[in-house]
């Protein structure tokens, strides 16, 4: 660098003795050989691929079509942001968090909206998914068997074929999937925490497979716990936590006590989700455990 050499004239004097002929030249071809390999198919594009691609000239590629993913919500107690509270009503929020999910995949968003607890309600919706050729429908609410939960009688009565009914989750448990005609309807729970965890397990592998998408979108990864667990019950849980170090320096995860589902801003807070199997022992401090890192979700 400039500050360690000296000009002598046109000619310049290196400070440093232990410098050798050809340090720090850049040949051409270092970062990629020629005939190599730059994106493999599959690839999940984002901006340091695309930084790649410009800086080897690439103005255009051919890229898979992205997904077009119906969006509905459920419930006559729900209401749009901006419209005036009352009361036994909630301000609709799972369309704003999935939409950011979506985006992120880079898919195309069909909002229907929110459908009342009304079968001719909820019946339009879905084909207005169906006549604008959507790749997937995924509902929110209305999943479970109250008596004002229609959303299934109706596409029942559609004629749909179920696939998936219920998973041993936590949170999360009233997920559902089947078929109308040619569009697959992903059902999720209403609550914004399950709609959440239930997206990263479920959506993203819907993604993957319709998209031949070779890479793993939500990934595992192994690390101890900077506190100890009780043992888990019946289904498999997804708990909200931090990344922390250990006395020891190591990099470790705690989770927050609390795991209600109605605390969002514990997920707003939250690093990671912590996996607890089905029926896993209690579990030390110290003890390896699979975690998502969410930071970036």
């Amino acid at each position: 660098i400039q500050e360690n050499v000296t000009r002598n004239d046109n000619n310049i004097i290196i400070n440093n003795p232990t410098i050798q002929k050809g340090d720090f030249v850049r040949y051409q071809g270092i970062d990629m050989k020629k005939n190599s390999l730059l994106i493999k198919k599959g690839t999940l594009l984002n901006e340091r691929h695309i930084i790649l691609l410009a800086t080897h000239y690439f103005t255009d590629i051919d890229i898979i079509a992205p997904m077009k993913i119906a969006i509905m919500a459920n419930g006559n107690e729900l209401i749009t942001m901006g419209q005036k509270s009352e009361k036994d009503k909630i301000v609709e929020t799972n369309r704003f968090l999935l939409s950011s999910i979506l985006h992120k995949m880079h898919c195309d968003i069909v909002d229907t909206g929110i459908a009342s607890d009304d079968k001719a309600d909820i019946n339009h919706r879905i084909q207005y998914a169906i006549t604008q050729k959507c790749d997937l429908l995924i509902t929110m609410g209305g999943a479970s068997v109250g008596d004002y939960d229609l959303l299934k009688p109706t596409l029942n009565d559609m004629g749909w074929q179920q696939i998936l009914s219920k998973v041993a989750i936590k949170p999360g448990k009233p997920v559902f999937f089947g078929m109308l005609d040619n569009l697959p309807i992903l059902g999720l729970p209403g609550n914004p925490i399950s709609v959440y965890v239930c997206a990263l397990l479920f959506l993203t592998k819907i993604y993957e497979k319709f998209t031949t998408c070779q890479d793993n979108i939500i990934c595992f990864e192994k690390l101890p716990l900077a506190s100890s667990l009780p043992a888990n019950g019946n289904r498999e849980e997804y708990m909200r936590g931090n990344y922390c170090f250990s006395k020891e320096n190591i990099l470790s995860v705690k989770s927050y006590n609390n795991q209600d589902s109605s605390l969002i801003s514990l997920l707003a807070q939250s690093q990671c989700l912590i996996k607890r199997p089905i029926r896993d022992i209690a579990k030390n401090t110290g003890d390896l455990v699979d975690v998502i890192n969410i930071k970036n979700w």
